[in-house]
């Protein structure tokens, strides 16, 4: 079963993309997940433990700015609910400097304090999907700066997303490079280059996830701007672990979820 609420009210929508409830994920396997750049909330209702790569922590975190791949073990991560933030929202709602926390998993508790030690608590207590989203809803509430997101950052984030150059990003915005890697490292836990990477690497396997298995992996470079095959190859497994003839999803509605070593 899977629940999104994304018609959330202002001012939490300004800042919060979607919640998410997930449930029934019954294979129990270790799973690669490739980088998106997102920054999540995660907090896990099936046992008070999340394992990601060699790390075990509890089961109420921040999951930092992904910028390379990670291995989650879902056997003990079968039922879980999940926030993710507009570009910039994060911000908003922790003190803690993103970039700190890039590819980490950060205890709620050492953000937010003593007083959400019980928010998994809360969430397990309410038995409908639709309130359990409802309490998360009200715990961001609870930390929510209503300072705006960087504006310029909003709209650099979705340039890049698209496609942009950096160079060209920062001098439309009319920025120094150096005060538009500061502020958009600030805005999205990640320096923009980086961040425009990931962005690419997820327009290259959504092109390869449309292909069904037979992507053309030369026209796709040429596509998405790599100054050839080799080349996206190189950035390809710099960022996943997988070169692309081994990336092979477990499902289509899944491009980001490849089984790990060992479970395929």
């Amino acid at each position: 079963m899977r629940v999104k609420l994304d018609a959330l009210p202002p001012p939490l929508s300004r800042y919060v993309s979607a919640l998410h409830y997930h449930e029934g994920n019954a294979d129990g396997r270790r799973e690669r997940i490739l980088p998106s750049g997102n920054i999540h909330l995660l907090v896990n209702l099936h046992a008070d433990e999340i394992r990601v790569d060699h790390e075990s922590v509890r089961g109420a975190v921040l999951q930092g700015p992904e910028a390379r791949s990670h291995i989650v073990d879902f056997s003990v991560l079968r039922t879980f609910v999940t926030v993710d933030f507009t570009p910039g929202g994060a911000t908003r709602l922790f003190a803690s400097p993103l970039a700190e926390t890039r590819d980490r998993l950060v205890d709620l508790v050492d953000l937010w304090g003593p007083g959400e030690a019980t928010l998994r608590e809360q969430l397990l207590e309410v038995p409908e999907p639709a309130r359990k989203l409802a309490v998360l809803a009200a715990a961001l509430q609870r930390h929510l700066d209503l300072a705006p997101p960087d504006p310029a950052m909003v709209v650099a984030a979705a340039a890049l997303r698209r496609g942009a150059a950096v160079a060209d990003v920062a001098a439309h915005l009319g920025f120094l490079q150096r005060t538009f890697v500061r502020r958009f490292r600030a805005a999205t836990g990640l320096a923009p280059k980086r961040f425009a990477r990931v962005l690419r690497l997820q327009r290259v396997v959504g092109a390869a996830n449309a292909a069904r298995g037979r992507a053309d992996w030369a026209r796709i470079a040429a596509e998405q701007g790599y100054a050839d095959q080799a080349h996206l190859i190189h950035d390809f497994r710099d960022l996943t672990g997988l070169t692309p003839t081994e990336y092979c999803p477990i499902s289509p509605d899944a491009p980001n979820h490849v089984a790990a070593p060992g479970d395929r």
